[in-house]
């Protein structure tokens, strides 16, 4: 693959949800051992089998991790300046319906002043890649993890939906009595804190008392539904099964990326597969960018 020490710009931009979205952040490799662990931020918790699967492959086969940050230090202005005012823009082929665009920085300028910038980040926030970052955190023999980073600012953000089975007879009216018991009252849908769905059925819910402005919502909602006896099982969206018939939907309304990176500071981690973060990076994009700009610099064992 590509020499480690190089800095790309990556753009992502196009319609989604009929709305216009761009990202713009910086392609890189991030080098475990030059950074305090602290500043790296997982907020969802890992499979164990799923980081094992992972150390039997080498990280040179992981698409890049996706990351955010909050603090102002992130460039994002001169990395946009230079992204709209660059000539040797490369257009990387992709099936999400983006338009996925990189841009190799080349002088000294540009490299000293993006690893400056890097260097006044306190905290990155990872997005996508908890376990590819899990396996560098425990192995380092390979101590260096392609990164996209971007923004939080940029960031299309939801919380991933609750699927609650119930155990058999259950009755619905009880079980939604049991959840919103002392914390939260009905409510119209626009309204809404939270949404719960059974079947064809709909009811919203808000905070009867919302004091804490920066509540993590599903961190809340999920740990209540954990006491609930007639939920059998609770499942993430990604994660539950195709037998989703007879189950409690919860959507979670008023999401915002502050209430995860507060939760991810303050050491919690929330239950896997929490959050979807866009737009990511393009999979093969190491591939691509190896394609384009490699003759002979490429090296045998070495990402991006």
């Amino acid at each position: 693959m590509l020499d480690l020490n190089s800095y790309f710009i990556y753009r992502i931009e196009g319609n989604w949800n009929n709305t216009h979205h761009q990202v713009t952040g910086l392609l890189y490799n991030h080098n475990y051992n030059s950074e305090l662990t602290k500043s790296i931020i997982p907020h969802e918790q890992t499979n164990p089998l799923r980081v094992r699967a992972l150390e039997n492959l080498s990280p040179n086969h992981y698409p890049p991790s996706f990351w955010i940050t909050d603090s102002d230090n992130f460039p994002l202005d001169i990395i946009n300046f230079w992204f709209d005012t660059a000539e040797n823009k490369v257009v990387i082929p992709s099936t999400d319906g983006m338009l996925h665009t990189i841009f190799r920085l080349e002088s000294d300028y540009q490299l000293e002043t993006i690893k400056r910038a890097l260097n006044k980040v306190p905290n990155f926030l990872i997005a996508d890649g908890h376990h590819r970052y899990e396996v560098i955190r425990r192995n380092h023999t390979h101590a260096s993890l392609p990164v996209f980073l971007i923004s939080a600012s940029q960031a299309s953000f939801e919380f991933n939906e609750i699927y609650c089975h119930l155990k058999t007879n259950s009755n619905v009216t009880k079980t939604l009595n049991d959840i919103a018991q002392h914390w939260l009252v009905p409510c119209q849908l626009d309204n809404a804190d939270f949404k719960i769905c059974y079947n064809a059925q709909e009811w919203g819910y808000r905070h009867k008392e919302k004091t804490h402005h920066y509540n993590n919502d599903f961190s809340l909602i999920y740990e209540k539904l954990q006491t609930v006896s007639e939920i059998s099982s609770i499942n993430t969206a990604p994660e539950a099964t195709h037998h989703l018939n007879d189950c409690i939907l919860v959507k979670v309304i008023r999401s915002d990326v502050s209430h995860v990176i507060n939760e991810g500071i303050s050491g919690k981690k929330m239950p896997i597969k929490s959050t979807c973060f866009r737009h990511k990076p393009d999979e093969n994009i190491l591939q691509h960018i190896t394609t384009t700009y490699s003759t002979k610099s490429i090296v045998e064992g070495v990402s991006l």
